[in-house]
């Protein structure tokens, strides 16, 4: 029940609908507060998980910004995408477009995968330069040099971000029926939730029907019921049962 709560949750569905699905279909009164608790609890569970795995990615990243509403303001969420897996390797939220803003995704995108890319693209919003040039070699003549590709757009053929504005409109999908966060904060929990749900549960078109951890080579069968295997397995590992208190 709590894992189809969360399934209904990412496909769109809002707290209260999902409540009233499982009393039509299970005759089970849940009030909408304890299914918002049970993904907030086991998706960050999960999460925690994941962190261990060692994707194997491209050399190439995509990455961009989008306006996500925070009480009656908008912030913007950055997310790095993966070229060839579409793995979400990094994603964050701020107040702002600043170098510091576009500096701190690219940290979090380094911490995560311990490797630096040869290839970056990205539109042509001004941060990016000046903060990819403070964070990695971006000298030509360096063998760890990585390449700025600028100015990407939607309708050249060549070089465009489609694949990050794909998933940005799958997260739009997901963020109009909450019709905005609460906070930075709660903005900030949601989008990670979601970047396991692209990661690890939900099965893409583009991938042939798999999902960007399987492309990413990461070896876990999380059969049929893929939220329940991955639950399963993060409630058993040793660090998760031991930071949660749960005993096996």
């Amino acid at each position: 029940i709590v894992t189809l709560a969360m399934d209904l949750y990412f496909k769109g569905l809002s707290l209260r609908d999902i409540s009233d699905t499982l009393f039509q279909f299970y005759n089970l009164r849940v009030h909408f507060d304890t299914i918002r608790r049970w993904i907030s609890k086991y998706t960050q569970i999960m999460d925690d998980y994941t962190k261990d795995f060692k994707p194997e990615l491209s050399d190439k990243w995509h990455i961009d910004e989008q306006m996500i509403k925070s009480k009656k303001d908008y912030i913007w969420c950055w997310n790095v995408l993966d070229s060839e897996t579409r793995f979400l390797i990094a994603n964050n939220v701020t107040r702002g477009r600043e170098i510091k803003d576009a500096r701190a995704v690219l940290k979090i995108a380094k911490e995560n995968i311990k490797e630096n890319p040869k290839e970056i693209v990205t539109d042509g919003l001004w941060s990016y330069n000046k903060a990819i040039r403070k964070e990695f070699v971006t000298k030509r003549t360096s063998p760890n040099a990585v390449l700025h590709s600028r100015n990407a757009g939607i309708a050249k053929k060549l070089l465009n971000n489609n694949m990050v504005e794909r998933y940005h409109n799958e997260f739009r999908e997901f963020d109009k029926v909450r019709r905005g966060f609460k906070s930075d904060e709660t903005a900030q929990q949601w989008s990670d939730a979601f970047r396991l749900y692209h990661n690890f549960i939900k099965k893409h078109m583009a991938l042939n029907g798999t999902t960007p951890s399987q492309v990413a080579e990461i070896n876990i069968d999380l059969g049929r019921n893929r939220w329940l295997s991955l639950l399963k397995q993060s409630l058993n590992h040793p660090n998760t049962t031991k930071k949660e208190g749960i005993l096996k």
